[in-house]
């Protein structure tokens, strides 16, 4: 319960709340909500790198500080080399791409997937950190590669609970209604369309 105060604070738990409150209004077809939500303003964030906007700078530089953590945690323990670690390390990397992709559509469960995902890097730097404080305390390569790795994961954290990232997911979610409002608006409503039913059943006269 306390963990759940902590985080009802951070800008990246408020986009969760937002996002299942949009979800909702999707499913009780609440046109009205909606087309109040969507009046509120949603800015694009307008980032330029190397003169080209790039807006999703924040969420994928999230997802290369959460990997790159991942490996330099495992190279502060220097297990023995096998292609098996490069394999985990790609299928992470797309998992964490496919979760991007659901946060772009919209999708509530892509949001929940990247906050556990962070507490997933943070839990694996702390299982690190005993490990090597049990095999090898006196390593400076071990506290080098470990404090790297766990200032990757502070500065992911930091980036998703950016103002850039607070606005982008708003944006997507901008996006998701009037997609859902303009979808309900062309759908007839079931009523009419079982009154045209039943005139076309009955018989001429």
């Amino acid at each position: 319960m306390s963990l759940k105060r902590l985080l009802a604070g951070t800008r990246f738990y408020q986009l969760i709340t937002y996002s299942a409150e949009v979800d909702d209004d999707i499913a009780h077809r609440r046109l009205h909500k909606l087309k109040l939500r969507m009046a509120e303003r949603h800015d694009l964030p307008d980032v330029r790198i190397i003169g080209s906007r790039r807006f999703w700078r924040v969420p994928v530089g999230c997802v290369y500080a959460m990997v790159l953590s991942a490996v330099l945690n495992l190279a502060a323990l220097r297990p023995a080399f096998s292609v098996l670690w490069i394999l985990a390390g790609a299928i992470w990397l797309v998992l964490l791409i496919l979760v991007m992709l659901m946060i772009e559509k919209g999708q509530h469960r892509g949001l929940q997937l990247f906050l556990y995902s962070a507490f997933f890097h943070a839990a694996l730097s702390l299982v690190t950190l005993a490990a090597g404080l049990i095999l090898c305390p006196l390593s400076g390569v071990f506290w080098l590669c470990w404090s790297a790795g766990a200032l990757l994961v502070w500065a992911a954290w930091r980036m998703m609970n950016s103002e850039e990232m607070f606005r982008l997911v708003r944006w997507c979610l901008a996006n998701k209604m009037r997609r859902a409002h303009t979808k309900a608006l062309q759908r007839p409503s079931e009523k009419r369309a079982l009154k045209r039913a039943k005139h076309r059943d009955e018989p001429d006269r």
